[in-house]
């Protein structure tokens, strides 16, 4: 018996061989344990009950060891088994809303996780809890942005820092902050972030630490957007080694995906492939699609220049359109393509397919207009197409 509460400590022990299976990707004996846990506490344990608020900030629940670290069948198979025992107990019952609802959105499944994502967030909000409010605001965030929704996105930021102003340690606002050059980014607004990475540029060399994260890949995605990516680079790579000591698969999935970006604009594309492949295979493994949908435009540029080099993941690129709303592609063919031409006519190239002027070209690219015109006439010639209605034509076709 547990001295402290009078139960099975048998049943506690049941519940961390759970978590420990989970972990291992075994679900079948992770719920079986959790059965054991509650067959022998009698539900739920009266410690748990005590101790059902994180009430601290965190970024999020589905990338804690609340979620087992970023493990989306587990944490789903957990939180669905679990849910109805905590149905009466207004904070917990909100956590494995919260929870849920951010495996949700990471599978796509968009109409059920922002549900949950409600649930978990009206709770965190009446009971004015940290730990849940703050993770289901940067999911929502996130999701309004994606959806185009800037302004919602913007109210639901500035109502949870409005609620909590009074309890909000730095990390907290720290991590808002980090959430509103997020959606800056989205607006285009390049000094504002630059002032901002100018304030923020010490965390890129002092000691790491995994309360910091999401602030570490928002410093990281301000340097790709700024185009400073040298700087990203070395931060990229510090910040990969540091999380391999880390159990945090969807962080790794993550800087890798975002490394494959910086490498592929220096155009140093061993590495840039490299860092696609295993961001790839980590988000096969464990089914996270919204990390690629979520940047979606750039993933398919990557595809297209890299597919034939990543057979091994093709499943899952198929899959990634299917759910991006486009059709797999013959990678072969498309890759055939683009490997006739210079990196700076694949620069213009990715432009003419978004149907852009060549002055427009130039500008973005920092090329005079007559430079855009001759790597234009150097991009007909290669792919045996005439002009850019032709070359529109035949990408659409092939995407």
């Amino acid at each position: 018996m547990f001295a402290l509460t009078g139960e099975d400590v048998r049943g506690y022990i049941a519940s961390f061989h759970s978590i420990i299976y989970f972990l291992r990707h075994d679900k079948e004996k992770g719920a079986a344990f959790m059965q054991e846990t509650e067959s022998r506490l009698n539900g739920r344990g009266l410690i748990y009950c005590h101790t059902s608020s994180i009430n601290k900030p965190v970024s999020s629940l589905f990338k804690s060891a609340f979620g087992h670290w970023g493990t989306l069948d587990q944490s789903i198979a957990m939180c669905e088994y679990a849910e109805e025992n905590w149905r009466g107990d207004n904070r917990g019952y909100g956590y494995f809303q919260a929870l849920l609802g951010e495996c949700y959105y990471e599978r796509n499944q968009l109409a059920v996780a922002e549900k949950c994502l409600v649930k978990g967030r009206r709770i965190g909000l009446d009971l004015l809890d940290i730990g849940l409010l703050l993770p289901t605001t940067l999911t929502m965030v996130q999701m309004k942005q994606q959806q185009g929704m800037h302004s919602t996105a913007q109210l639901l930021l500035d109502e949870t820092k409005s609620r909590l102003e009074d309890r909000l340690e730095p990390v907290g606002r720290q991590l808002l902050d980090s959430c509103r050059i997020r959606l800056i980014m989205g607006s285009n607004e390049p000094d504002q972030v630059s002032r901002w990475v100018t304030e923020h540029r010490h965390r890129a060399s002092e000691a790491l630490d995994h309360n910091h994260m999401y602030e570490y890949l928002t410093l990281l995605r301000a340097f790709l957007y700024l185009r400073q990516y040298e700087k990203g680079i070395s931060f990229g790579e510090r910040l990969l080694q540091y999380s391999q000591s880390l159990y945090r698969f969807y962080y790794k999935a993550e800087i890798h995906l975002l490394l494959a970006f910086l490498n592929d604009s220096s155009m140093e594309t061993p590495s840039a492939v490299n860092h696609l492949r295993q961001a790839l295979e980590i988000g096969q493994q464990e089914g996270y699609f919204r990390l690629f949908l979520n940047e979606w435009d750039r993933v398919k540029s990557l595809f297209t220049k890299y597919g034939q080099q990543l057979r091994q993941t093709t499943a899952f690129h198929d899959e990634l359109y299917q759910q991006g709303g486009d059709a797999a592609i013959d990678y072969g063919e498309q890759n055939r393509a683009v490997e006739r031409l210079t990196p700076s006519e694949s620069k213009v190239l990715k432009l003419l397919i978004e149907g852009r002027s060549n002055a427009f070209i130039a500008d973005r690219l920092s090329n005079s207009v007559e430079t855009v015109k001759s790597h234009c006439k150097s991009i007909y010639k290669k792919l045996e197409l005439k002009n850019r209605e032709e070359v529109r034509t035949y990408f659409e076709k092939t995407f």
